[in-house]
């Protein structure tokens, strides 16, 4: 597994969100917030990440539907046998 890292400077197109959350060291909006609460709770969430709830997980998908709506059906399909009516592509329900 390789180690978390600081990526160049630029800007990035298509990363994966995984490798987004899980790779790389950069401050995003949320980083911000803790951060603006204090530096060492912004060190401790970037440290030890909570767990994904299902209000998260909606505002992750709505993330990706409006602003990488080219992206939305690789991550997320649809399943008409469940009563939510969709879940991460890939996911175990």
């Amino acid at each position: 597994d390789e180690p978390r890292y600081i990526p160049d400077a630029g800007r990035y197109e298509g990363i994966d969100e995984d490798h987004y959350r899980g790779k790389w060291i950069a401050l995003n909006n949320s980083t911000l917030s803790d951060l603006k609460r204090s530096p060492s709770y912004c060190r401790h969430r970037m440290d030890t990440p909570g767990k994904s709830t299902t209000a998260m997980d909606f505002g992750t998908a709505t993330h990706s539907i409006l602003l990488e709506p080219e992206r939305f059906d690789q991550i997320y399909s649809l399943d008409p046998m469940s009563p939510e009516g969709g879940y991460p592509a890939g996911c175990v329900i």
